[in-house]
């Protein structure tokens, strides 16, 4: 063999054996932790940007135990499962690869639990600690403390005062953490903390994207930078982005094909749902009286079982086009957070509205449709 041929088959082994560059290799994490306080419950923990499967582990003796594989630091919470909507029973914290953390669980109230075990979480701590507590605490508690009495005396014209001042607050807390972001680019805490600022919907889409360009270009492998980017879709005055979901009888069927010249309202929602189950007679009224007129309505269910959801459907007497997202896929690129949620779109497909009321739905619907 050619000499000069030896070194060149042997780089191009390599290129095959070795990760592509800027690819992480996933490494093991450990949690171990201990109780503070009586329980036989189960604990959780779940990546808040939904990239890692939930664990759930059962407290035994007063401890419990995780363990997994992750490529980067990614941001989770652990929380007491009876207490699952309750924010006071939820810690964030950050796991990095080979991280060896250890958690003192405050079953009281979780925040005040010890957490040690990493550079990211660390960092994250630090943040917290200086923006919750020093800088905006005092405030925050004053507020409450205000807020408290002025109910008690039904104060109304100081209660709409307050209301105000905790409005520039938060936007000073919302300023505070867009700084901390553009003076850590490459901080895997900046990344969530925009994740954060993206769900509380308190950033404009020109906002996001200034913060996306001084962003290190490391962190755009991230899921939860990946959602800001996909809320940057299906604005007002956008076009809509279509999709394909099974429907009712599991035929796959692609938005656009039911929307093509319909001015249409695109519905996500789940049988859980108590608000979205009230809205639905109505809804049918307004389909029935607008369909012939060019109108059509495409619910899209984020139900995981799906017998709940057809029960849903049929006790409803709903009758336009169903699709399921039991996966969450479409609900995440379209920035849903809540539901009921909507968009209403017009026969160009361009998205006209988001989250109507059906008065307001009504209302836009006698003039669309004329």
């Amino acid at each position: 063999m050619n000499k000069l041929l030896k070194p060149l088959i042997l780089l191009l082994l390599l290129a095959f054996i070795q990760p592509a560059v800027g690819q992480q290799q996933k490494k093991l994490y450990s949690i171990s932790g201990t109780v503070n306080g009586e329980t036989n419950k189960q604990v959780r923990i779940q990546a808040k940007d939904g990239s890692e499967a939930d664990q759930v582990c059962k407290i035994i003796d007063g401890k419990f135990f995780f363990k997994g594989e992750i490529d980067v630091p990614k941001e989770f919470r652990i929380k007491l499962e009876e207490h699952e909507y309750s924010i006071d029973y939820m810690r964030s914290f950050f796991i990095e690869p080979g991280a060896t953390i250890k958690i003192n669980l405050n079953v009281k109230y979780i925040e005040a639990s010890q957490i040690v075990g990493g550079q990211t979480e660390n960092e994250y701590r630090r943040l917290v600690v200086e923006r919750d507590s020093i800088k905006f605490g005092p405030t925050r508690k004053r507020i409450i403390k205000d807020w408290n009495l002025a109910s008690v005396k039904k104060d109304s014209t100081q209660l709409k005062k307050i209301l105000a001042e905790n409005g520039e607050m938060k936007e000073d807390i919302k300023k505070w953490t867009v700084d901390y972001i553009l003076r850590h680019p490459k901080s895997y805490v900046s990344a969530y903390q925009l994740f954060e600022l993206h769900k509380d919907e308190v950033l404009k889409p020109v906002e996001k994207i200034k913060i996306l360009d001084k962003l290190d270009p490391s962190l755009s492998s991230l899921n939860a930078i990946a959602l800001v980017k996909s809320s940057l879709n299906n604005q007002i005055g956008q076009p809509v982005t279509d999709f394909t979901l099974s429907d009712v009888a599991g035929k796959q069927v692609k938005y656009s094909d039911i929307a093509r010249n319909n001015v249409t309202f695109i519905d996500f929602w789940w049988s859980g749902c108590a608000p979205c189950r009230i809205e639905n007679p109505h809804l049918q009224k307004i389909y029935q009286n607008f369909k012939a007129k060019g109108f059509e309505i495409v619910g899209v269910s984020s139900d995981k079982v799906q017998k709940t959801w057809l029960d849903a459907i049929k006790k409803d007497g709903i009758t336009w086009t169903n699709l399921i997202d039991s996966q969450k896929k479409v609900n995440e690129s379209f920035f849903v957070q809540m539901w009921p949620y909507n968009f209403l779109v017009d026969s160009n497909g361009i998205v006209l509205a988001k989250n109507l009321s059906t008065e307001e739905l009504k209302t836009q619907l006698e003039l669309l449709l004329k």
